[in-house]
């Protein structure tokens, strides 16, 4: 069976390259009005909180930590340890605070988890306190989001 193919072998890397870039270029935008710089320090923790949730839930074949022990062993574990190092991560209780407000970051295991939006992924944590109305909240991919609380209420419908 030939394959069918509209573009020439040396234009389909260069296409390929283009959506990579274009698709996470996109993950990374935020709808806040925070200027670039800000809005990366504000997001620091709970963007590495996620990344290293979804490394969790690779090593436990796609489910989510059933509690915070479990997903504290794996940050504790040699999987995790390049990643902190990457993220600047020295003291894991870090994870659980919120960089621009200094409050904590809620993280929800098991079957608390919240549901899904973009891509059908599940929004695992957000900021236990509103900054001008809005939060962050994250997926296990490290993507951020800053919501209005009424948005955050239809991906956290239980969260207090």
């Amino acid at each position: 069976m030939q394959r069918f193919n509209h573009f020439p072998k040396s234009v389909s890397p260069i296409l390929n390259i283009l959506l990579l870039v274009g698709i996470v270029g996109t993950l990374g935008c935020s709808g806040g009005s925070q200027s670039t710089g800000e809005a990366a320090a504000s997001k620091g923790n709970i963007q590495a909180l996620g990344a290293l949730y979804g490394q969790c839930m690779d090593s436990l074949r796609g489910r989510p930590p059933k509690d915070e022990a479990q997903f504290r062993s794996f940050l504790e574990s040699k999987k995790a340890a390049q990643s902190l190092e990457q993220f600047g991560i020295t003291n894991i209780d870090d994870l659980w605070t919120a960089s621009r407000y200094d409050g904590k970051i809620v993280v929800t295991y098991g079957n608390q988890v919240g549901q899904g939006a973009r891509g059908g992924l599940p929004y695992i944590a957000y900021e236990s306190e509103t900054t001008g109305g809005k939060r962050y909240i994250v997926d296990p991919t490290g993507a951020s989001y800053e919501v209005k609380d009424a948005q955050f209420r239809q991906y956290f419908p239980n969260a207090p």
